[in-house]
C-alpha cells in the first residue's frame, strides 16, 4: 500500500480538501447608501473534496457618510456551492440561495443570495448580492471583492486599479439559467465608453418568462423603476419593458427569430434586439445615468442559455468569425498505471472542434490534465492516434495515445512521459500476453499462528503454505486448511510482488499485494485484500508475516515464528575493579542484576544490568556460543557438580563479544570477555544459585568483575583499601582518589598540624573537586592562633564550623553515618553534607581559593569499615601512631597529642614503642 501512495505523490500533491485565504480590495454597498470601501478586506474558500466549496465574506461593515459610525453586520457563508476548474482558473456560483451571518445584529442567516467567484494562484474576484432582514426591514446587501483582471475581463474598478474599463468584462459566458431560479450579477459599466451586450438561446424557454433584466445596483434584475425587463411571450417573440416611462415603454412583441437572440443596450442607442431600437435612448437614460448596475432575471426567472453578456467598448462589434464547435466527442474510461502498478481510475475525454483543433481532458479524482495542443492522426494498421503534451499547472507531459477496438468497444492506449516518469492509462493493445507458466511451486511446514487483535483465532503447529510463481511475475499464495470461522479450508490470495526501485544490501523480504480468490471471499463473505512479506531462509524454510484485511475486519498472521525465550534474571552484589588495581572498585552495587539466556540453539546472551562508569550507566550486553561438551567432560548447562568435573572448577567458562553499544560505552570499537559461570544447586535461594568470576577487554584496558561474591569484613581495616601514611605535604599541592562505599565504609584521618607554617592552610579538601568551594569538605589552619575551623558549601549555607582548638595529631572521621567529626566531636551533620555521600569516589587534596596549600603532616589518610576505630595502646591507652626512628612523642593523659612536654603530667612515647610518664612543674 506504501508503494502505491508513493506512486501518486508522483503525481499529484493532494486529492484532499484545502482552505484559501484573500485580502484584497472590496466595496460593500447596502441598499441606497454610499458605498463603503476597504483595501484589506478578507475573503475565505474552502474546497469540501466532493467538488462543492464554502465561500465566506468576512465581516461586512457600512460606513455612514459622514465616519461617525461604522456597522458591522457580520460574516456571510455561502455553503456547499458547486463550482468547476478550467485551467488554472476555478469558478464558483450560486443564485437565489439561502446562507448563514454569524457576527453583529443578531442577523443569522441571509435569502436571495447570489454568488459569483473565480479564484486562482492567491488571486480572487467575487460578487455577491444578498438579502437580509435589520431591524424588521429587509435590506439587499451588494459586495464586489477583488478585481476582475487576469480572469478573462477587465478591471471592475475599486481598490488601487484606477476603475478602468476598456476592456471586455464577461458578465456570464455559457450559463444556462434554471426555470424559476433568480438569479444576478453585480456589473460596473461606464456608459460614455461602453456598452452592454448579451447573446441568449431561449429555444427551450417557457411563454412569459423573464430572461433579462437591466436595473440599478441594489435592486434584484426583476420589475422595478430603475431599469428595464424583457419577458419570452411565445416561441416566436419577446416583448420588453422599461417600468416607469411612458406607457412603461412597452416593445409590443418583438419578432426574435433564429436562436441567438442578441441584445445591445447603450447610452446613444438604447436597447437593440436583433439589430432594431426598441426602447429608445430616452426612457432607459434613468438607467444609463447609473455606473454599477444589476444584471440578471428576478421576475418569472426563465431557464435560458446565455451564450454571453458582455460589457464592451462601444466601438465593438459581433465576431464574424464562425464559432467553434465540438464535431466529435468520445470519452474512455481506463486504468491510470505508473510503474506497472494501478493508481487510479480515469477518464479522458477527447474532442474533436470545428477549427481542427483536439481537445483532450484526463481526470482522475480531483485532478484534471488538458490539452489543446493535440495532433490526429493514424497508425499503420489504421488506427486513429494523437499525439501532442498536456498539462496540469506547471507539470507538462508529451502524449502518445492510440484508439482501438476490443471486444466491440473503442478503447484508449495513452502514454503520458517526462524526463523522470511515465504514465500509462488504459492497456496496450500491441502487447502479446504470452502463456503463463509456472516458474516456481512450493510447499513449507512450519508453526502457524493468525491474530485478531491480540487475540489468536488459529494456531497450528505443523501448518502448510503453497507458494507458486508464475511467468507474468504474479504469485498465488494459499494457507492450506485453516479453521477459522468455525470453517477449515484453504485460504488462497492472488497478485504480485512489490519491486524496489532501489536495490539493497541483505536479503530483502518478498512482499505480495493479494486478493482472495472466489472460494475465499466466500470463506469470509467479502473480498479480502492480503499483504505477505516473505523471507527466505534457506531453499525450503521461509518466514512470513502478513494481513488479511477487509472493511470490516483485519487479521495478522505469522508463518515459522519462534516464540521469544525469556532469560533467567540473577539479582545479588557486583563490582567491577581495573585489573590493574584490583583494589579499587569501578563500580560496585550490592542489587545488581545479570540476565542470562541460553537458547536451544546453542548461543548465549549474557547482561549486566544498569552499570555505572564515568559517570554513565548502561546495560553491558555479551553474547556468544555455548561450549561442545568435550568427552568425558560436562555439558555446557549442567550445574556444578553434575559432570565429571570437580566442584572447585566453574560450570562453564564462556567466551563472549560485546554488543556494539558496550563496546562505545567502554570506549573501544570491540569488545571482548571471558565469564566462568558457577552454578550451585544447593544455594539456600535462587539468586545465590548462579555466580560470576569475570574479565572484559576492551581495547588497551582490562576490567575484571565478580557477581555473587564474599566481601571481606575485616575487624581492621582492609590493607587493599586506600591508605596513606607518613606523608608530609610540601605545600605544592597534591590529590588522591580514594574509592569509598559510604554504606559499608568511612575515612579516618590522623593529622599533625605542627609542621604547618601557611598563615591559612587547607588541610583537608575532600569533594568530587577538592579545590572548589561548593559541595566540597574544607578545614583550614590559622597559625596565627593555631586553630582549626571547617566548611560544607551547600545551597542552604556554608555549614561553618567556627574555630577550634587544634591538637597534634587530631583525629578526623567523615562518615554517612555521623558527618564530619574531630577527635570524637561531631562538626558537620551526616544531612548536611549528603550530597558527598552519593559519591563513590572522591578525591582528597589542598588549595581551594588563595588559602596556602597543606604543609600538614598526614599519619595516615585511609577507608576503613564503618565499624572500625583506632587501637588504643594498652599501657596508655592513647590511640597508637606511626612513630619515625628517633622521634619522641607527647600526649595528656587523655591521649591527646602535644607538639611539646608541658606543667604536669605527660604521657612520652619513643621511637622504639617505649612508653613512661614524665611531671613537668
Amino acid at each position: 500500500m506504501k508503494k502505491i501512495l508513493s506512486l501518486l505523490v508522483l503525481l499529484v500533491t493532494t486529492l484532499s480538501a484545502f482552505a484559501l485565504d484573500f485580502t484584497d480590495y472590496r466595496k460593500v454597498t447596502l441598499g441606497s447608501n454610499t458605498p463603503t470601501e476597504s483595501n484589506d478586506a478578507k475573503l475565505s474558500v474552502t474546497d469540501n473534496g466532493d467538488g462543492t466549496y464554502n465561500v465566506t465574506f468576512n465581516d461586512i461593515i457600512n460606513i455612514n457618510k459622514d465616519g461617525s459610525y461604522t456597522d458591522n453586520y457580520g460574516t456571510f457563508t455561502f455553503s456547499n456551492v458547486s463550482g468547476s476548474k478550467s485551467g488554472d482558473v476555478t469558478t464558483v456560483t450560486a443564485t437565489d440561495v439561502t446562507g448563514t451571518v454569524s457576527g453583529g445584529y443578531g442577523i443569522t442567516e441571509f435569502t436571495k443570495g447570489n454568488l459569483s467567484l473565480k479564484f486562482k494562484d492567491g488571486k480572487a474576484y467575487a460578487t455577491m448580492a444578498a438579502t437580509c432582514t435589520v431591524w424588521g426591514r429587509d435590506y439587499i446587501f451588494d459586495v464586489v471583492f477583488g478585481t476582475d483582471e487576469g480572469f478573462g475581463g477587465g478591471s471592475t474598478g475599486g481598490g488601487e486599479t484606477g476603475g478602468e474599463t476598456s476592456l471586455i468584462v464577461t458578465v456570464k459566458e455559457n450559463f444556462q439559467s434554471t426555470e424559476g431560479s433568480s438569479w444576478g450579477e453585480n456589473v460596473t459599466i461606464d456608459w460614455n465608453t461602453q456598452k452592454l451586450v448579451a447573446s441568449i438561446n431561449l429555444a427551450n424557454t417557457g411563454s412569459d418568462k423573464g430572461f433579462l433584466g437591466v436595473t440599478k445596483k441594489g435592486e434584484i434584475a426583476g420589475w422595478n423603476n430603475y431599469g428595464i425587463i424583457f419577458y419570452n411571450t411565445n416561441g416566436s417573440t419577446v416583448q420588453g419593458y422599461a417600468p416607469g416611462q411612458p406607457n412603461n415603454a412597452n416593445t409590443n412583441q418583438v419578432t426574435k427569430g433564429e436562436d441567438p437572440v442578441r441584445f445591445e443596450i447603450s447610452k446613444d442607442g438604447g436597447v437593440k434586439c436583433q439589430g432594431n431600437v426598441v426602447i429608445s435612448a430616452y426612457n432607459i437614460a434613468h438607467l444609463t445615468n447609473q455606473s454599477e448596475i444589476v444584471v440578471g432575471a428576478a421576475d418569472k426567472p426563465a431557464g435560458a442559455l446565455y451564450n454571453y453578456i458582455k460589457v464592451v467598448s462601444l466601438d465593438w462589434k459581433e465576431p464574424t468569425e464562425p464559432e467553434v464547435t465540438v464535431k466529435d466527442e468520445k470519452t474512455f474510461n481506463e486504468a491510470l498505471y505508473m510503474q506497472d502498478q494501478k493508481v487510479a481510475d480515469a477518464k479522458v475525454v477527447v474532442k474533436e472542434m470545428s477549427d481542427e483543433t483536439i481537445n483532450m481532458s484526463l481526470k482522475f479524482g480531483e485532478n484534471e490534465y488538458t490539452s489543446t495542443e493535440l495532433t490526429k492522426g493514424t497508425d499503420t494498421k489504421g488506427r486513429t492516434t494523437y499525439t501532442g503534451k498536456v498539462a496540469n499547472g506547471d507539470q507538462t507531459y508529451d502524449v502518445a495515445g492510440v484508439v482501438y477496438e476490443k471486444d466491440n468497444v473503442a478503447r484508449l492506449y495513452m502514454t503520458l512521459t517526462t524526463s523522470i516518469t511515465t504514465v500509462v492509462v488504459g492497456e496496450n493493445p500491441d502487447v502479446v500476453t504470452p502463456e503463463v507458466t509456472e516458474v516456481s511451486n512450493k510447499t513449507y511446514t512450519s508453526n502457524l499462528r493468525i491474530f485478531d487483535g491480540e487475540e489468536p483465532v488459529v494456531e497450528n503447529a505443523e501448518a502448510q503454505v503453497n507458494i507458486i510463481k508464475y511467468s507474468d511475475e504474479s504469485y498465488k499464495v494459499t494457507l492450506k486448511e485453516v479453521n477459522i470461522l468455525n470453517k477449515t479450508q484453504d485460504l488462497v490470495f492472488v497478485g504480485k510482488a512489490i519491486v524496489e526501485e532501489v536495490p539493497t544490501e541483505g536479503v530483502q523480504p518478498l512482499t505480495i499485494m493479494a486478493k482472495s480468490d472466489e472460494a475465499t471471499t466466500t470463506v469470509f463473505g467479502e473480498q479480502v485484500s492480503g499483504t505477505f512479506e516473505i523471507t527466505e531462509v534457506s531453499a525450503d524454510e521461509i518466514k512470513m508475516g502478513f494481513s488479511m484485511e477487509s472493511q470490516n475486519f483485519s487479521y495478522q498472521g505469522e508463518f515459522n515464528y519462534t516464540e521469544e525465550e525469556e532469560p533467567e534474571v540473577y539479582t545479588n552484589n557486583l563490582h567491577i575493579y581495573d585489573a590493574a588495581a584490583p583494589e579499587t572498585d569501578l563500580f560496585q552495587a550490592d542489587q545488581a542484576k545479570v540476565e542470562f539466556l541460553a537458547t536451544e540453539t546453542g548461543e548465549f546472551k549474557l547482561t549486566l544490568k544498569d552499570v555505572t562508569l564515568n559517570e554513565k550507566t548502561q546495560d553491558l550486553v555479551f553474547t556468544g556460543a555455548l561450549p561442545t561438551p568435550q568427552p568425558g567432560g560436562q555439558d555446557p548447562l549442567a550445574e556444578e557438580g553434575e559432570g565429571e568435573v570437580t566442584p572447585a572448577e566453574p560450570a562453564m567458562v564462556l567466551n563472549a563479544t560485546a554488543d556494539e553499544a558496550t563496546a562505545t560505552f567502554l570506549g573501544t570499537t570491540s569488545a571482548t570477555a571471558v565469564f566462568n559461570v558457577i552454578m550451585n544447586d544447593e544455594a539456600e535461594t535462587e539468586n545465590d544459585a548462579f555466580a560470576l568470576t569475570f574479565t572484559i577487554t576492551a581495547g588497551e584496558k582490562t576490567l575484571g568483575g565478580e557477581f555473587n561474591y564474599k566481601k571481606k569484613t575485616p575487624d581492621t581495616p582492609d590493607p587493599e583499601l586506600f591508605c596513606k601514611e607518613n606523608y608530609v605535604a610540601d605545600g605544592e599541592g597534591f590529590e588522591w582518589d580514594i574509592n569509598v562505599d559510604w554504606d559499608t565504609q568511612k575515612i579516618v584521618m590522623s593529622i599533625d598540624p605542627s609542621t604547618c607554617t601557611g598563615s591559612c592552610e587547607d588541610v583537608i579538601g575532600l569533594g568530587a573537586v577538592p579545590t572548589a568551594w561548593d559541595n566540597t569538605l574544607h578545614l583550614y589552619r590559622t597559625s596565627a592562633d593555631q586553630q582549626l575551623q571547617g566548611y560544607f558549601q551547600t545551597s542552604a549555607g556554608n555549614n561553618n564550623t567556627g574555630k577550634f582548638a587544634e591538637t597534634a595529631p587530631f583525629l578526623v572521621e567523615v562518615s554517612k553515618a555521623q558527618g564530619f567529626v574531630v577527635n570524637n566531636e561531631v562538626k558537620i551533620a551526616s544531612s548536611a553534607m549528603s550530597y558527598l555521600f552519593t559519591l563513590s569516589t572522591v578525591k582528597m587534596g589542598t588549595g581551594e581559593g588563595a588559602n596556602d596549600k597543606s604543609r600538614a603532616t598526614y599519619n595516615y589518610v585511609k577507608v576503613v569499615d564503618k565499624d572500625w576505630t583506632a587501637p588504643k595502646d594498652p599501657d596508655t591507652g592513647i590511640n597508637a601512631t606511626t612513630v619515625a626512628e628517633g622521634e619522641v612523642e607527647f600526649f595528656t593523659v587523655n591521649g591527646v597529642k602535644l607538639n611539646k612536654l608541658q606543667k604536669g603530667l605527660n604521657i612520652v612515647r619513643t621511637a622504639d614503642g617505649k612508653v613512661k610518664k614524665v611531671l613537668v612543674k
